[in-house]
């Protein structure tokens, strides 16, 4: 009962916490989108289609939910077997039963697929606050199965909770870290095979890099510079030119 507890405090944590410019960035997309589309006659004003669909109707907590480059799996973190632990699981969106990818008392938190879908990984979270460590092991799974491995760490503060990873390719990763503790957070490259860092963006003081997002072709890095978990601006950047190409879009 303890560690569902942990993970509804997550849950509800990360739902207090999520960034305004996030939530305000897609309301204007999505306004001016239907706007165009209306006003070019290819929307029609009653909005039609199917209503959303359940993927996962398990007992317990369901945390950290990541689609697959595909859209054909999910993975997420879950409390609902019987021995209380919350741990990783992957599934295909159409089928059961989930794969356990992980036993073990730690909370698995933010997967991430790799591009080809073959494998995830993650960090672990602090079960009590549903924040981050300060020290953070950074991990990748087979998707269909198997140990995990450890392939970094990262050195962030204490129960942040805007920790999310991103794959530029099969070998790389986008992390958060921070070389010394006085240290402004940006976002690293972390090589899963070497566990060397390259260190992508250089935020000023007073200011973080969160939420790193890769494009498709591995050549544009977009995330959030901020101040707080509720004020930033969206930048964007070339890969792997670094924090010299980097552009503000937002305001």
């Amino acid at each position: 009962m303890q560690k569902i507890a942990e993970a509804r405090a997550v849950l509800e944590r990360a739902q207090r916490n999520t960034p305004l410019l996030t939530v305000a960035a897609c309301l204007a997309i999505a306004v001016l989108g239907v706007w165009a589309l209306r006003q070019s006659g290819r929307l029609d004003a009653r909005p039609k289609g199917s209503p959303p669909t359940s993927l996962t109707s398990y007992a317990g907590a369901e945390l950290f939910p990541a689609l697959s480059p595909d859209g054909r799996s999910i993975a997420f973190t879950w409390t609902g077997l019987k021995d209380g632990q919350i741990d990783l699981y992957a599934r295909p969106v159409d089928a059961e039963p989930p794969i356990r990818l992980t036993n073990d008392p730690a909370l698995e938190c933010y997967p991430a697929w790799s591009p080809d879908g073959t494998q995830i990984a993650f960090l672990h979270c602090d079960g009590n606050m549903g924040g981050i460590r300060t020290e953070a092991e950074v991990y990748v799974v087979r998707a269909s199965g198997g140990p995990k491995r450890k392939v970094g760490k990262v050195l962030l503060k204490a129960h942040d909770n805007v920790n999310s990873l991103a794959w530029i390719d099969g070998k790389h990763l986008v992390v958060r870290n921070r070389r010394l503790p006085q240290e402004q957070i940006g976002l690293f490259s972390l090589n899963i095979e070497t566990g060397q860092m390259r260190q992508l963006t250089s935020p000023p003081l007073n200011y973080d890099d969160a939420s790193p997002a890769v494009s498709h072709d591995g050549r544009m890095l977009a995330f959030v510079r901020q101040t707080t978990t509720q004020r930033g601006d969206i930048l964007v950047q070339d890969l792997p030119a670094g924090a010299a190409s980097a552009r503000q879009i937002t305001h």
